[in-house]
């Protein structure tokens, strides 16, 4: 099975932040089996982010997206994906009261952009985010998958699931820890 990421964030571009992103999700494929074939790094554009999607779905089974799923309002990235999927972005009551319960937990006033964070493709299989407050997703178009998983956090938990999703080909389980992160995905279909 080989498996592309695509890193999308302007701040990668322009050298101050490292893409630990990247590198972490590559060696977590690598341990399992995956092989990884290209790494893209965009920056926030809809047109290159679009572009890139369309070329890594045609040459790769599983396609991992980092970067956009935070609330501020470069982070268009979700709105791009579900384009591409031919979905609509709906609010998701759910997942905005989960968000609510995480912010009121850490004793903080939920900020009005986070409600974004609630608004999620219609057609897309959502990763409860057990850490951070943004949903992973998962798209399917013609036996590939396009998965934007939650954004690695640096938060010390112990033995936390980020993400797990099966629909009986693919899976994908992250987890969290104090001494580390892990990435498995497995698939019947090992081509």
């Amino acid at each position: 099975m080989e498996a592309e990421i695509i890193s999308i964030g302007n701040e990668l571009l322009s050298g101050n932040t490292l893409n630990s992103n990247a590198t972490f999700i590559a060696r977590k494929l690598h341990e399992t089996g995956v092989s990884v074939k290209y790494i893209q790094t965009i920056g926030d554009n809809a047109g290159v982010i679009k572009k890139s999607l369309e070329q890594a779905m045609e040459r790769s089974q599983i396609v991992l997206i980092t970067g956009g799923l935070g609330p501020t309002h470069d982070d268009i990235t979700k709105a791009v994906i579900a384009e591409y999927f031919g979905s609509k972005l709906i609010f998701n009551e759910e997942i905005y009261q989960r968000i609510q319960k995480k912010f009121k937990k850490r004793g903080l006033h939920m900020p009005e952009v986070n409600r974004n964070q609630a608004l999620v493709p219609e057609n897309a299989d959502l990763m409860t985010n057990q850490v951070g407050t943004a949903p992973g997703m998962v798209f399917k178009k013609d036996h590939k998958y396009g998965h934007q998983p939650v954004k690695k956090q640096r938060h010390h938990r112990q033995n936390r699931l980020i993400y797990k999703h099966s629909d009986g080909n693919v899976s994908l389980l992250a987890s969290a820890s104090d001494h580390g992160w892990s990435i498995r995905i497995s698939s019947r279909d090992k081509k």
